[in-house]
């Protein structure tokens, strides 16, 4: 149990599906999958945050705004790295620079083990996020070329 997110895009061929059977890899955000299982509690506010009321309803992929989300979705990852509350319109209105560099900085000072919360370990969060860019990267990418990606969640 848990919430499986697939990115669908136009012209989707078998072996881009066939990637995305990764066997619940929490590190598969390149190939278009996403994995919180059900005690991954900070990973679904995540997926909560970035992905609208609409897609978690739909049965079919809905067409979703890479380009447009990838800053929230940078914003909402300092949070969750800093272990914060994550409130995606407060992170949105600090500046980019700062964004990108607040969750560094904090890891830097405070150590790893103290900016994250319990749950998984610094490192499985790190690669979590990191699969998180992946997935927003493709999708962003796919956008680009004309390919309407879409995202479907199964939970």
């Amino acid at each position: 149990m848990g919430s499986d997110v697939y990115l669908r895009w136009d012209s989707m061929s078998e072996e881009d599906k066939e990637k995305q059977l990764t066997g619940f890899n929490i590190a598969a955000g390149k190939a278009g999958y996403l994995r919180a299982s059900i005690g991954m509690a900070e990973e679904n506010e995540v997926l909560r945050v970035l992905f609208p009321e609409q897609i978690w309803n739909s049965s079919e992929p809905v067409e979703y705004d890479f380009e447009g989300n990838m800053e929230a979705m940078r914003s909402v990852l300092v949070s969750y790295l800093a272990g914060q509350k994550i409130d995606v319109q407060d992170r949105i209105a600090e500046s980019t620079a700062m964004g990108r560099h607040v969750g560094e900085v904090l890891a830097r000072t405070f150590g790893a083990e103290n900016v994250v919360t319990p749950g998984m370990d610094f490192e499985d969060k790190k690669t979590w996020a990191e699969s998180l860019v992946g997935f927003f990267r493709l999708g962003a990418e796919l956008q680009k070329a004309g390919k309407r990606p879409g995202v479907w969640i199964s939970w």
